[in-house]
């Protein structure tokens, strides 16, 4: 720890990689990065899918706090949702361990920050199916600077605020499914 409090802590840490399954009956989740997780249906203006739920058992359930990961396009950070939902099991699906220590809403920019997409480079792997490819196991031991919890809500408050401002002015995003 360094004199102002903040530390340095492991992903695997404060986080552990989620797989829970069979929620079929679910919606399903698009990443828009930049924006967050939005209701599939909702962002693709009503399209219809021929989603069974059999097939939907299938996708990855997530709560609002979670962080999903496109394990082969990380290198546009994580974003974190606020909907429960369903999520391609291509994603990785990481939830804080403490929510009382560890304020998802201050890791929500932790994780799309430059410098945090950059320590994952040394644990990247070439993937011959999807390209570049980045493990939970590697990026377990990514380790990031957390302030006291204090500051984390005051840094999470400030800068929500000024998303609030940026989205005023029609701020957009990218969508992956």
């Amino acid at each position: 720890m360094n004199k102002d409090g903040w530390r340095k802590v492991k992903l695997g840490d404060i986080m552990q990689n989620i797989s829970d399954k069979k929620h079929g009956e679910l919606r399903m989740l698009s990443v828009v990065h930049g924006t967050g997780l939005m209701y599939r249906d909702e962002y693709f203006n009503n399209a219809q899918y021929n989603d069974s739920k059999e097939a939907l058992d299938k996708y990855k359930r997530c709560i609002p706090g979670d962080f999903i990961n496109d394990l082969s396009t990380f290198s546009q950070g994580m974003e974190m949702t606020d909907k429960e939902g369903l999520v391609s099991p291509a994603y990785g699906v990481l939830r804080v361990n403490n929510t009382e220590e560890y304020l998802p809403e201050f890791l929500k920019y932790v994780f799309v920050r430059d410098d945090f997409i950059k320590s994952l480079q040394p644990y990247v792997k070439v993937g011959a199916r999807q390209g570049k490819n980045i493990a939970w196991t590697d990026m377990s031991q990514v380790e990031i600077d957390i302030p006291p919890y204090s500051e984390q809500l005051q840094i999470a408050d400030t800068l929500s605020h000024l998303d609030s401002l940026i989205s005023v002015k029609g701020g957009g995003g990218v969508t992956h499914d």
